[in-house]
């Protein structure tokens, strides 16, 4: 869970361009702000509504929900690149959607399957060892996500905007 979240969070979610701030002074710190809000607050309202009983999902729709997740990796690195059809992958709403869906369910996810893991079992004993995992299995996957988004600079890189910032810098530093 946490192994997504961090690959993405951040750095390519920050990469993605809002045409509402582009040409705007401070544009990446806007976008920063926004971003971070947005994350913080539908991560929040995710894992609140985790607690709530009318929201509990079965532990099979849960894991296939967490692993269904994995698929909004392919819709950040399409807003990334702004690939066809533009005016869905290309719109700030279908941006801001995506993103506040990606942190809503890595509240909601992560929780629920803290909630679950350890009524896999029997008992009480293996529950705190369950417990235990979850949070060493947590720390991996923040560490491990972490990693692995580092050589996402190189992906960056290569998006259309990050050409167009790149090239408007140096012709004002010239």
């Amino acid at each position: 869970m946490f192994l997504l979240t961090f690959i993405v969070f951040p750095g390519l979610s920050t990469a993605v361009s809002l045409s509402f701030l582009s040409g705007k002074p401070g544009a990446l710190a806007w976008l920063s702000l926004v971003i971070l809000t947005a994350f913080n607050l539908m991560d929040t309202c995710g894992r609140y509504l985790a607690g709530v009983e009318c929201m509990n999902l079965s532990r099979k729709t849960t894991v296939w929900l967490s692993y269904l997740r994995t698929a909004q990796l392919v819709l950040f690195v399409l807003t990334l690149f702004e690939v066809g059809p533009v005016w869905l992958f290309g719109t700030d709403a279908f941006k801001l959607t995506n993103f506040a869906l990606f942190a809503f369910f890595n509240g909601y996810l992560s929780s629920l399957c803290s909630i679950k893991a350890p009524k896999v079992v029997s008992s009480g004993a293996e529950r705190g060892n369950v417990g235990a995992f979850i949070g060493v299995a947590k720390l991996l996957g923040i560490l491990i996500g972490s990693l692995l988004a580092i050589p996402l600079k190189e992906v960056i890189k290569m998006a259309p905007q990050h050409h167009l910032e790149t090239t408007a810098h140096d012709t004002t530093t010239l």
